[in-house]
């Protein structure tokens, strides 16, 4: 069942984007399946993705502390508790969530064009969640914050995959987070899609050369989705 308490989208129906490197895209059509990563894998990229930051993980526990009248923890008890918890919440984030993510904006951004690949699928999250086979558990907004500054009230772990550090706000992310059985192959989970419901139009960098779009026309061609505007 999906659960969606976090924070949505102003409008389910605005633009939303994808960008894909062109092998990636091929993917998409050839295998009408989005690609999911998994924690593990984009921890890779030292994003803070899933951190918990200690005055967080201090106030749950001082909290739950005084919820079962017991002192207040000593700073050793405190640092084994915190050891803990990041131990076993990287190992449980690291193959149990897969994740999609896109870019809320009006229109196709260069800066992520540069970013993540040449290629960008226009949606909306109306149809993006129409589209997929598999139900995500999770969905919303991802929240760009100062990490130590005390702003995250969480009261479950996922809720840590919602927050990223302010410096990557310029990519307005809506995360959608699929729960996996048991460890993908290769960190990658990919998930079915209906590709006339997902992609709106395909929009190909203002830098790339007549050559990709005549790759791209011909890869829409080939799964008969020609009548998909190509920008």
């Amino acid at each position: 069942m999906t659960y969606t308490p976090l924070r949505q989208p102003e409008s389910l129906d605005s633009p939303i984007w994808h960008h894909f490197t062109i092998e990636y895209f091929q993917s998409l059509l050839k295998k009408s399946a989005l690609h999911f990563a998994t924690h593990a894998v984009l921890k890779e990229d030292e994003r803070d993705e899933g951190k918990f930051p200690s005055d967080y993980l201090k106030s749950s526990l001082i909290s739950e502390r005084k919820r079962l009248e017991m002192p207040s923890p000593t700073e050793v008890e405190f640092q084994w508790y915190e050891d803990t918890i990041i131990r076993n919440g990287a190992a449980e984030m690291q193959h149990r969530y897969a994740i999609s993510s896109w870019s809320v904006d009006d229109a196709a951004s260069k800066t992520l064009f540069e970013a993540f690949g040449p290629v960008a699928i226009r949606s909306t999250t109306n149809r993006l969640l129409a589209s997929l086979d598999e139900k995500p558990s999770y969905w919303g907004m991802v929240d760009y914050i100062d990490y130590g500054a005390g702003e995250r009230e969480w009261q479950a772990l996922y809720r840590a995959l919602f927050h990223l550090k302010r410096f990557y706000q310029i990519e307005k992310e809506l995360r959608l987070i699929v729960t996996l059985p048991g460890p993908a192959a290769n960190g990658r989970f990919f998930n079915r899609v209906h590709l006339p419901t997902l992609i709106e139009s395909v929009w190909i960098s203002p830098d790339a050369d007549q050559e990709l779009r005549n790759e791209v026309e011909g890869l829409l061609d080939q799964k008969h989705l020609s009548d998909i505007p190509v920008h």
